[in-house]
């Protein structure tokens, strides 16, 4: 698929990510879109730089995991 990343690029690109949306939306929040995450994540004290990730993510879209959300997350910041 086009928008599909090779898993070792979006690993480290999104390293320090990961743990942190893991922390603080757990499994429970699936499914659900980027705005009703982000809200938990910020609900759940959620760091500048993880809510920040949700600006990245495609609208739209339900997402299954976090794992999915780093997929299809663009590795360049919007206008970067």
């Amino acid at each position: 698929m086009e928008n599909e990343l090779d898993s070792s690029v979006v690993d480290d690109e999104y390293a320090g990510v990961r743990e942190e949306l893991e922390r603080v939306i757990g499994d429970d929040a699936f499914p659900a879109d980027k705005d009703k995450l982000r809200a938990i994540a910020v609900e759940n004290g959620g760091d500048d730089g993880t809510i920040r990730f949700f600006e990245r993510l495609p609208k739209n879209v339900e997402f299954s995991s976090v794992q999915e959300m780093i997929e299809k997350a663009p590795l360049h910041r919007p206008g970067g």
